[in-house]
């Protein structure tokens, strides 16, 4: 199985994951002294070295899916998957 065939986690059902990014820099967050929102558009644009590795996670159990640069499951993920069959 590839991992762009997966409609949601094989294992809670959920349909959000995430991915894990590497960075190094610093943000710079603006506020405002009176409490009212500020632009923060440029917050992440001194962000240096992102690498995203492409490993995938569900937003809801944290288990791992599997890889979407490689497009592969994991195999813990592709055994609960066949299971369900």
């Amino acid at each position: 199985m590839k991992f762009s065939e997966l409609k949601e986690c094989p294992f809670c059902g959920y349909d959000i994951y995430y991915s894990k990014v590497y960075v190094a820099g610093n943000i710079y967050h603006n506020e405002r002294f009176d409490g009212k929102e500020t632009d923060n558009d440029a917050m992440y644009d001194s962000l240096k070295n992102i690498r995203n590795t492409g490993k995938c996670y569900c937003c809801r159990c944290n288990e791992y899916l599997g890889n979407m640069y490689d497009n592969t499951v994991g195999y813990k993920a592709e055994k609960v998957k066949e299971k369900k069959k």
